[in-house]
């Protein structure tokens, strides 16, 4: 055990920058984890390829990816790895992306993040139970009038409970706050680049930092 420790030691100085009193030599593993990560960006952002619709078709979205656990273990190595990477380091990926609302027609309502930081899951557990469709999208949840966007949430029962009522209004309260926008679709953004697009380079600095 000593002996591990003082070669990790060793490997991490090599591998932390210069800036930082290291070699500044490249943790290929980690730099493989950063390639890994834009297979991924790319999925999300060219959905209407060909080759995302094959993989979609085969093993699932790959906004789905980002958060579940869940991985069929006879899909192929690469995206098993894939998955891996997703799901390492707290979520590291899906947590340092973002999404900004266009026709809601991409974003999942209640599991997707677009709202700031918030899942409204999380935020609204009772009313996520009661959502007629959990996995719904926010184009689902209403429509638009021309360009006016009129919010219409479905339940799976009336809602009769008084805190239930106060729930639905706290939430009829923030969704109104961000509307979505017709003829214009949803965007991913990768929040560790100054260009909010997934830098390899920027990712690998990420890493290093999670994993020094």
């Amino acid at each position: 055990k000593e002996s591990s420790k003082i070669c990790w030691v060793k490997w991490d100085r090599v591998c932390r920058p210069t800036e930082k009193g290291g070699l500044g030599v490249k943790n290929i593993e980690w730099f493989n984890w950063s390639l890994l990560g834009k297979w991924v960006w790319r999925g999300l952002t060219h959905s209407k390829s060909l080759w995302v619709q094959v993989v979609r078709a085969r093993y699932g979205s790959f906004s789905f990816l980002l958060t579940s656990v869940v991985v069929d273990p006879k899909a192929s190595i690469w995206w098993r790895d894939l998955a891996v990477v997703c799901h390492q380091a707290g979520f590291w990926l899906s947590s340092n992306l973002s999404r900004i609302l266009g026709d809601g027609r991409t974003i999942r309502f209640w599991i997707d993040k677009w709202l700031g930081d918030e899942i409204l899951a999380d935020v609204f557990p009772r009313l996520f139970s009661l959502a007629m469709n959990n996995e719904s999208l926010i184009a689902e949840n209403g429509s638009f009038d021309g360009s006016s966007w009129n919010w219409a949430l479905v339940w799976r029962q009336p809602l009769l409970l008084q805190r239930e009522i106060e729930l639905a209004h706290e939430l009829q309260v923030m969704i109104e706050l961000v509307q979505p926008k017709v003829h214009m679709e949803d965007l991913w953004l990768w929040k560790c680049d100054s260009s909010k697009a997934f830098i390899v380079r920027s990712t690998y600095d990420l890493i290093c930092v999670l994993f020094l």
